[in-house]
């Protein structure tokens, strides 16, 4: 996962990498589309990725047409989950949210073990 990155799609095809800086995020053929696919047969604003107050990241169809696939099944709006298969026409992305940081932060105490006695 690149630095900074809030999530990644990859292109399950040829292994494209698209990370994704911000909480929300446009998927399409668009030059303006921060995830820009290369298929004449994706809309050029098919869908849109966005983190929401949960934190939690959701897809969302933003067209009329085939619409977006989410582990191969049709959805208007849907919450994703590390792993999900996100379906734009023949483009399969696979999504990949970044870990949640685990290090204590900076003069953090180590936790003791119930057993342990504080000498």
């Amino acid at each position: 996962m690149p630095p900074n990155a809030l999530a990644l799609l990859q292109d399950m095809h040829d292994g494209t990498l698209h990370p994704i800086y911000a909480p929300e995020a446009q998927i399409g053929t668009a030059s303006a589309s921060n995830v820009m696919l290369f298929d004449d047969s994706v809309a050029r604003q098919d869908a849109a990725q966005r983190q929401d107050t949960r934190y939690l990241f959701v897809i969302e169809n933003r067209t009329h047409g085939g619409g977006v696939r989410v582990n191969w099944r049709m959805a208007e709006r849907s919450e994703l989950t590390d792993g999900d298969l996100i379906t734009l026409g023949p483009v399969t992305l696979r999504f990949r949210q970044k870990p949640p940081d685990t290090k204590p932060s900076a003069g953090a105490e180590p936790v003791r073990a119930a057993t342990e006695s504080a000498a």
